[in-house]
């Protein structure tokens, strides 16, 4: 996707769209489909939210070559992958295997990651441009808006609440230690 300037400016790949639409299906069709992990844990791994996302997030809106079309359509499918990697976690504990245990541990620490970047790049300007894609819809009135718009706000809404849901890593430890020790005192 990355095809960063000498400036350091970020710029996108000319199939820089069709790149974030097959990481979104992956992430439907192998993590989701067979409830695994793995390809969240490739894009952790390879620094695509810090490297790729969040940049194009906080640069695109600013980029005036591009139509607007195509421009919005980087842009929502930029953050409908980041509401998949930001998606709340939920691991049977019962039954599950070492590896899956492993996997949610890591993907916990990748929230986190996530979280301090998204809140602390540019001071903030990821959420701002979050904020920047609502505000055009929030403006209408409600018999204006199309399904389009609602399901846009639905998408925002959703990365919203995933950031917040995610924990700092201090309450993740004390929650572990917490039922690890109701456990062992059964």
């Amino acid at each position: 996707i990355d095809q960063s300037t000498d400036s350091g400016e970020y710029s996108l790949g000319v199939d820089a769209l069709a790149c974030l639409k097959d990481l979104k299906r992956w992430i439907k069709t192998v993590d989701e489909a067979t409830n695994s992990w793995a390809v969240a844990i490739a894009c952790f791994e390879n620094g695509l939210v810090m490297n790729d996302l969040i940049p194009i997030l906080t640069q695109l809106p600013k980029n005036k070559n591009l139509n607007s079309k195509y421009k919005n359509d980087i842009l929502l499918t930029t953050l409908e992958l980041l509401m998949l990697l930001t998606k709340p976690l939920v691991l049977d504990i019962n039954n599950a295997s070492f590896d899956r245990v492993d996997q949610y541990i890591q993907l916990k620490k990748a929230h986190i990651y996530y979280k301090n970047k998204i809140l602390n790049f540019e001071n903030g300007l990821s959420l701002k441009s979050v904020v920047g894609i609502t505000i055009p819809i929030l403006v209408l009135q409600k018999s204006q808006r199309t399904h389009r718009d609602y399901t846009i706000l639905n998408l925002c809404l959703h990365f919203f609440r995933n950031i917040i849901r995610i924990e700092p890593a201090d309450t993740t430890i004390l929650a572990n230690k917490a039922n690890h020790s109701k456990v062992q005192q059964r």
